[in-house]
């Protein structure tokens, strides 16, 4: 076979059932975040996800430069870029679900 003819027996197999999309809209906070991941089947627990999320030791400079805002209910609020998201279903990695949307924020920020 081809490497065209590869690829194309490849994407036939895909098996796009147990992908989802995610759309982050502007404003929303953690929780309703991990409300839309449950409701798609991402996660499981809302609480557990919101719990891994504030306990992430992130590492990125947008952390450390951020000042601290007394209305900000969670510790890493706003920096869930809105946006379109692909997710497996039932993955449950919560710290690996954060860590796409801290990768997104950060493409998208200076």
């Amino acid at each position: 076979m081809s490497y065209d003819e590869i690829v194309l027996e490849l994407k036939k197999n895909v098996k796009k059932d147990d992908v989802v999309e995610i759309t982050v809209i502007e404003g929303w906070n953690l929780y309703d975040i991990a409300k839309e991941l449950k409701k798609k089947e991402v996660i499981s627990d809302i609480n557990a996800f919101t719990k891994a999320v504030e306990r992430m030791e992130v590492k990125y400079n947008f952390v450390s430069e951020a000042p601290d805002n007394k209305f900000r209910y969670y510790k890493y609020e706003g920096y869930f870029y809105p946006d379109k998201y692909e997710f497996y279903k039932g993955t449950d990695d919560y710290e690996g679900i954060a860590k796409k949307f801290f990768a997104n924020f950060v493409n998208h920020m200076d």
